[in-house]
């Protein structure tokens, strides 16, 4: 793949077209992996959904959350998967979700203590929780890729984005826009499925099926975009911020 990823700082259109190269030339691999654990997490928690009132909202709240914390075995997978493509390796399905779950237990603590630091800051004054929910962006791709965790991931996560805050907002905020406009059209092609659907059955399975495999693909993507932003921005720290 594009070793320059590595040697100059990228731009954002870079960053996506790169990223689209890596997800394209391993879609079985990154879909596999994602749909075979989104889709059954789906149809749980459409399941769940259903059977949701006041007195066990509590309960729905609960299983999302750990739901969440599972589906993070997905994306460190495709995080393992994009940093292998850039290094002119291959892997497999098996070797990628090994990979996974060997982080899974760091990323989820790691998190959680992410999480909170963030809630705290938030509270105290809103503008120290938007500072550091941009220096801590690489949290993840940190934990899997270069093996730290809790406060020293955390730290490494600032030590790449200081002197470069401003640049990696409004990366942040580009993919983001991106993000919407993909959603947009995707909530359109979802409430087209849900509307023939409905005209032939009551069951909504099929559609939840169908919604979840696009949602998984385009979050599976932005993961992708996650892992080359993290590698150009710790590759390219001690370089000229221009290119």
């Amino acid at each position: 793949m594009n070793s320059e990823v590595y040697k100059k700082n990228f731009t954002i259109g870079e960053i996506l077209s790169f990223s689209w190269e890596i997800f394209t030339k391993n879609f079985k691999l990154i879909a596999s992996l994602f749909l075979s654990i989104y889709i059954p997490l789906s149809i749980l928690s459409y399941r769940i959904a259903l059977k949701t009132n006041e007195e066990n909202l509590v309960r729905e709240l609960t299983l999302n959350f750990i739901i969440g914390i599972i589906a993070l075995v997905a994306s460190l997978a495709v995080i393992y998967v994009a940093k292998q493509t850039i290094d002119n390796k291959s892997t497999n399905f098996t070797e990628s979700i090994e990979f996974a779950i060997s982080k899974w237990l760091p990323a989820i603590t790691t998190n959680i203590l992410m999480g909170i630091l963030l809630v705290i800051l938030f509270i105290l004054l809103i503008v120290p929780g938007i500072i550091f929910s941009i220096y801590w962006a690489f949290v993840l791709p940190i934990v899997a890729l270069k093996d730290m965790r809790m406060m020293k991931a955390l730290g490494y996560s600032k030590s790449i984005v200081q002197g470069r805050w401003w640049k990696l907002l409004g990366y942040l905020v580009v993919i983001t826009i991106v993000g919407i406009l993909a959603g947009i059209g995707i909530g359109i092609g979802e409430g087209i499925i849900i509307y023939v659907f409905l005209q032939i059955t009551n069951s909504m399975i099929i559609p939840v099926i169908i919604i979840s495999t696009f949602n998984a693909l385009m979050t599976a993507y932005f993961v992708v975009v996650s892992t080359v932003l993290f590698v150009n921005f710790d590759s390219t720290k001690k370089l000229p911020t221009s290119n």
